[in-house]
């Protein structure tokens, strides 16, 4: 499913820790896991219990009184002590040489899984089959890591190539047998086996190369440098383009008659059969950034309103699912839910557009770079954050959780 940063894209690794609501916080090894996240998690009840001397105590007090009674604190509600506890507790019991600007909340570990911590960079896109979790960074590079958990495995190096000024980057999609990735620099697309083997150039020289999807046959991507959707086979072959003049295309998605794709700057959602033809203008207005399909419609992020809209595959009536909740910084669907992120949450409803929002997770270490790179596959929601003081990280949570 499509990913969308506003800032640049997105990613990391220790062994999972996973707690349910109501658990109890498991004994934590400070020298792999983020000292905010042990101390918020799994230490907040001795700080706050009984054994906590009179000035301590009065210090605590203090700080939660003035956190609650200030008008203008938005993060503070009054039930949730959890969020209060963590925020002061924090710089009462945190390490020294814990990250100074790092939140805590005890929500975060509230079913959420992470897979991967500090990985040898950022992590741009996400892919997963039944075994592994992908991703790539936003030099080009390949990683994995099984999902039941051991070593991150490198399959592709860095290309040799610097980076070009313009908005680095790399995608990575999957097929039954192969893994496909790109590196925007340089326009190189390449594939190589699940099981191992050599890698295959398919195309090179697309430069401005983005997102991938991929048919029985065929990759395709979208250009933002040439302005154009394009294909080509995928045992390799000349490149077909589908669509020219588009002036921002970001991402794009198929169903098994046509591909449709978001151009950004020219403010619509377009389609063209997969074969090529006439591209029909889906919608128009906005700045439409990531897309998502359905059997009926297609979904996309429009980032100049923080709006997630959708509208019929041939055409007609944009129709909000998601707005009116502040900023959007990247969304996801799968068959029943869209998921979406934004300054403090990730949250899901219903695909139309009904019902108060569920929090999956919130508080995030980076107010300023909050999660983006989305992928719903079945039971589970899988995200990437790529903070610029804090520990970055793959998460996971169960799509259907109502833990919060």
């Amino acid at each position: 499913m499509s990913s969308f940063r506003r800032h640049a894209v997105v990613a990391f690794w220790i062994p999972a820790l996973a707690l349910g609501c109501g658990d109890p916080a498991p004994a934590v090894d400070a020298s792999i896991v983020d000292a905010a996240i042990v101390d918020g998690a799994a230490t907040d009840a001795p700080v706050d219990g009984p054994g906590i001397d009179a000035p301590d105590a009065a210090m605590i007090d203090a700080a939660i009184d003035a956190s609650v009674d200030a008008p203008t604190d938005a993060r503070i509600d009054a039930p949730d002590a959890a969020m209060i506890d963590a925020s002061v507790d924090a710089p009462i019991d945190a390490p020294t040489d814990a990250p100074t600007d790092a939140m805590v909340c005890r929500e975060l570990t509230c079913g959420v899984t992470q897979l991967v911590a500090t990985a040898p960079v950022e992590a741009f896109a996400l892919a997963v089959d039944a075994t592994h979790i992908y991703w790539t960074n936003a030099r080009g590079a390949l990683f994995r890591r099984p999902l039941a958990g051991g070593a991150i495995e490198p399959l592709a190096d860095e290309p040799p190539i610097g980076s070009g000024g313009f908005s680095p980057g790399a995608d990575v999609v999957l097929d039954a047998t192969h893994i496909y990735w790109n590196f925007r620099d340089s326009g190189d697309l390449w594939r190589r086996p699940k099981a191992g083997g050599a890698t295959e150039t398919i195309t090179t020289g697309e430069i401005g190369m983005g997102r991938l999807a991929l048919t029985a046959t065929d990759v395709y991507w979208v250009n933002d440098i040439l302005d154009n959707v394009a294909h080509a086979p995928k045992t390799g072959g000349a490149a077909a383009v589908i669509a020219t003049g588009q002036s921002g295309a970001y991402d794009l998605e198929l169903d098994a008659t046509h591909v449709y794709w978001v151009d950004g700057l020219g403010g619509a959602v377009r389609r063209a059969p997969l074969a090529g033809g006439a591209t029909q203008t889906v919608s128009t207005g906005g700045s439409p950034a990531t897309i998502e399909l359905d059997a009926t419609d297609v979904y996309w992020l429009d980032v100049a309103t923080d709006r997630v809209l959708r509208a019929p595959k041939a055409g007609g009536t944009a129709t909000p699912v998601v707005a009116g909740l502040g900023r959007i910084y990247g969304f996801a669907m799968d068959s029943t839910n869209v998921f979406w992120s934004g300054d403090t949450t990730i949250a899901r409803r219903p695909k139309t557009g009904t019902g108060t929002p569920t929090v999956l997770a919130s508080c995030f270490a980076d107010a300023f770079d909050p999660p983006a790179v989305f992928l719903a596959q079945g039971p589970t929601l899988f995200w990437a954050t790529r903070y610029l003081n804090a520990a970055d990280g793959i998460f996971q949570v169960p799509a259907a959780t109502t833990c919060m």
